[in-house]
């Protein structure tokens, strides 16, 4: 998406950003201002907005919140999940909100706040919990499949079947479908990705490159063309949100 926004811009074509590390989030609010930025500021404007927002009073703002996000959940398909997965993002939003004096006197009273790393640290980690149990009804084919996923997340009669699955044994990788070259490339690559991001966000590797000789950002665009044709997925596949 950076790489994307950062080619467009050094090409005078401009891009909306669409992701912005939604997990770095120390709330559900924080999160979809990060995640799916383009759905969010459509769904805000033209739904939340137009149902009033919160200029109608707490209760209504709290029924705006749930019929924006559980629309949104619809939007994505036309399943029981996709609508338990945006209503459950709903009550994240309107729990945070009523709970957040409560929870910011409570960070007071055990010393939290004097610890602000640690106190980041474990709205991080809130966060991206309630984000991923959120996933379990998005991605599931059922509702049935779903449940059957949450009643059972518990169950740790798998655990060494589990403890080997993610063995790093080239027979596990194997299984996979991926050779150990692929494997460190891929994490070559989300690495790449992520020391790209970190300079961007410190030193603006983007505009940086934007000045350059035009020589030097052409060849930067036919690396990134070469890199699209060997490393890119050209097969034929489904639009997700088919439904």
């Amino acid at each position: 998406s950076d790489m994307a926004v950062g080619l467009g811009l050094m090409m005078n074509i401009q891009f909306p950003q669409n992701f912005n590390s939604p997990y770095k989030s120390f709330s559900i609010t924080e999160f979809w201002q990060r995640w799916h930025m383009t759905l969010s500021a459509w769904l805000k404007d033209y739904l939340y907005i137009s149902l009033g927002g919160n200029r109608t009073g707490q209760y209504k703002t709290y029924r705006n919140l749930m019929l924006t996000m559980v629309i949104g959940g619809f939007w994505h398909g036309a399943n029981w999940t996709f609508i338990i997965w945006g209503a459950l993002h709903g009550a994240y939003l309107i729990f945070g909100i009523i709970t957040q004096n409560a929870r910011e006197k409570l960070a007071q009273l055990i010393g939290l706040t004097r610890v602000p790393r640690v106190h980041q640290a474990i709205k991080m980690m809130a966060t991206f919990i309630l984000v991923t149990f959120s996933w379990i009804f998005f991605r599931a084919n059922s509702l049935s499949d779903a449940m059957y996923v949450v009643t059972h997340l518990l169950d740790f009669s798998t655990t060494p079947q589990l403890l080997q699955a993610i063995s790093i044994k080239y027979k596990t990788v194997a299984l996979l479908g991926l050779s150990k070259a692929e494997i460190m490339l891929s994490f070559g690559l989300i690495l790449f990705l992520q020391i790209f991001y970190w300079l961007q966000e410190r030193r603006g590797v983007l505009a940086v490159l934007s000045r350059k000789p035009a020589a030097v950002r052409l060849a930067l665009y036919y690396l990134v063309v070469l890199l699209t044709i060997f490393l890119g997925k050209f097969e034929k596949a489904p639009f997700i949100y088919f439904q």
